[in-house]
């Protein structure tokens, strides 16, 4: 599994159990190197000039979720961006990077995943041509305007903010200095 070890990310951890750190990389790991168990994406619009979050419990997020027995991981995506959002990607996805998650103690909660396991991070454009149904996972599609979305972010942990200005430096035709 070829990572890209120039740029540095903060680690996270999910609730003292999980530790999760971000790697670069623009192909999928095999299911030996990494079993990849969840998706999420940085969904830009078709015009670039909104992204496209889901209201979910835990607050603004990107969409997203796990993937299903059998299920490849840009069909989950796909799968996920509609249910959250009602949106469907314009072209192909991107593979931006992997999360690796690796467990720092066994509960519940975490049980049914390996001790190490992936979240594949893509970016894409996508069409909104679906108006927004709320689901159990996602109460609310949120819009963001591109250049307002540091007011979003702010929020999120301090690796999500570091994936998102990777993202924003490496594929800047997603996002647009003016518009």
């Amino acid at each position: 599994m070829e990572y890209n070890t120039e740029i540095a990310f903060s680690k996270d951890l999910w609730g003292e159990i999980v530790e999760v750190e971000f790697c670069p990389q623009e192909t999928l790991p095999s299911e030996e190197e990494l079993p990849l168990t969840a998706v999420s994406c940085i969904a830009v619009t078709d015009d670039n000039r909104r992204v496209v979050l889901a209201k979910v419990p835990r607050g603004c997020d990107l969409p997203g979720g796990h993937i299903e027995s059998g299920e490849k991981p840009e069909d989950a995506l796909a799968r996920e961006l509609e249910e959250e959002t009602g949106a469907r990607f314009q072209d192909k996805p991107h593979l931006i990077g992997i999360r690796r998650m690796t467990k720092k103690a066994e509960t519940v909660r975490v049980q049914q995943y390996p001790l190490v396991s992936g979240i594949a991070v893509y970016i894409g454009r996508v069409v909104l041509d679906k108006s927004f149904v709320p689901q159990k996972e996602s109460s609310e599609r949120i819009l963001v305007d591109v250049q307002e979305i540091d007011q979003i972010h702010h929020h999120w942990s301090r690796q999500e903010q570091e994936i998102f200005a990777y993202a924003k430096e490496r594929y800047p035709d997603y996002f647009p200095d003016k518009i």
